[in-house]
């Protein structure tokens, strides 16, 4: 199995990743989670202050799911877990300019991305390549674009390839620098 792809027997996981703060506003993954009719996995890494009321909503709004909340754990650990199967990898819906580049690593995985299209994050992320969603989206709408994505081309092997080509043209770290460095060259 190559890394990162989900195979048809697998369950559709979801992986998301950030602190648990009102800032993050991860209880509207629940929300729009609550609204898949098809049984998923979602796991989320990081804790925070709203642990307690996001564990508290998933028990009773996603009893039709699975849910795992791994806490805080080294980036090593995260990396580890996502070479897995992993159908998406959210980000946290927040509304706030963004860095984008915590998306990278999933994206030179093959993993396609569901994010908030604030700050640069569409540098990375694009409607080719994943979801992208505006910062006040309403959760039905991301749910259906969830539901949409599973059997869509998006989710295909093929656009996971090209996916990690993109990656590879844009960010692959000797790609950038020497294109940098030529650049600077003919300043």
């Amino acid at each position: 199995m190559e890394v990162g792809l989900l195979m048809k027997n697998e369950l559709f996981t979801l992986v998301s990743c950030s602190d648990l703060i009102p800032l993050k506003r991860v209880h509207l993954i629940v929300e729009i989670l609550a609204k898949i009719p098809f049984k998923i996995r979602w796991i989320h890494f990081g804790d925070g202050p709203e642990m307690s009321n996001i564990k508290s909503r998933s028990e009773t709004q996603l009893k039709q799911h699975e849910t795992k909340f791994m806490g805080n754990v080294s980036n090593a650990a995260i990396l580890d877990f996502i070479r897995n199967p992993v159908s998406t990898y959210l980000s946290q819906p927040v509304q706030l300019k963004g860095c984008p580049s915590h998306f990278k690593k999933p994206v030179a995985l093959r993993i396609p991305c569901l994010a908030t299209d604030v700050g640069g994050i569409s540098e990375v992320i694009n409607n080719e390549s994943g979801i992208l969603i505006p910062s006040d989206f309403d959760v039905n709408t991301v749910a259906k674009q969830i539901i949409e994505f599973k059997t869509s081309t998006k989710n295909s092997l093929q656009n996971r390839k090209r996916i990690r080509v993109e990656w590879q043209d844009k960010f692959k770290a000797e790609n950038t620098y020497n294109e940098f460095i030529d650049h600077l060259k003919s300043l």
